[in-house]
């Protein structure tokens, strides 16, 4: 398959936002949006997806959690406007996205970590640990 992947890093109150390139294997973060409810969401998702020409979509799943359903319920929403959907575990994202702005000093990241996490899963995928 080719194309370019959207990856999402579902939160209740933030969604991060992650692109790549699938024969690149290249994540880079993208935006944080507010949570305003899961219909504006998808609604914003399939704005990005169009406007990107994705052929996938890529969205993190904790292991455990509450949120597991919110994003489970997302995911279904997805699917059913008619988008290929994967899920990839998203353990621990949010702390590998902060360890990588320690290293580069944390300006950076400051207002950016959902997007960042959103990276991260999305390079998950690209090494192959889909749900």
């Amino acid at each position: 398959m080719r194309g370019k992947v959207l990856a999402i890093d579902y939160g209740r109150k933030a969604v991060g936002f992650a692109s790549g390139d699938l024969e690149l294997g290249l994540a880079f973060p993208r935006a944080v949006l507010r949570n305003r409810g899961v219909n504006l969401l998808v609604d914003e998702v399939l704005k990005v997806v169009a406007e990107l020409e994705v052929v996938r979509v890529v969205v993190g799943m904790p292991s455990v959690g509450s949120v597991r359903h919110d994003i489970a319920a997302f995911v279904a929403l997805l699917q059913a406007r008619g988008l290929d959907v994967v899920m990839v575990d998203e353990d621990n994202s949010s702390v590998e996205a902060g360890q990588m702005f320690d290293r580069d000093g944390g300006a950076a990241g400051v207002g950016r970590m959902d997007a960042n996490a959103a990276q991260v899963i999305l390079q998950r995928y690209f090494g192959g640990e889909c749900r």
